[in-house]
């Protein structure tokens, strides 16, 4: 299990029940996970040492933030991000407050 004292955001996706390519009985199936990281090599060490899936390594977005993926055994993807201070969600959290 990944962890972290420094997590601040989760994001989850769903898709409708009505989508063609859902099997899942229930009428929204989470299909994608998005963990706000302090630092994004510190994720990827803890993927690589627990023997985690490795899908994707550390790299960065059209988005200026940098974020690696893994999946959970339900296949679930798990999209690890670490935001970038001039990035448009970092904008948007320092203009709201936050």
């Amino acid at each position: 299990m990944l962890q972290s004292n420094h997590t601040k955001q989760v994001f989850i996706g769903f898709l409708d029940s009505t989508d063609p390519q859902v099997t899942h009985p229930s009428f929204l199936r989470i299909f994608y996970v998005c963990i706000s990281w302090d630092d994004i090599n510190e994720a990827w060490n803890r993927i690589v040492e627990t023997g985690a899936p490795q899908d994707d390594a550390p790299k960065q977005g059209e988005d200026l933030n940098w974020q690696c993926w893994t999946h959970d055994p339900d296949g679930i993807k798990i999209e690890l991000m670490q935001l970038a201070e001039d990035s448009p969600q970092m904008k948007f959290i320092k203009s709201a407050g936050y």
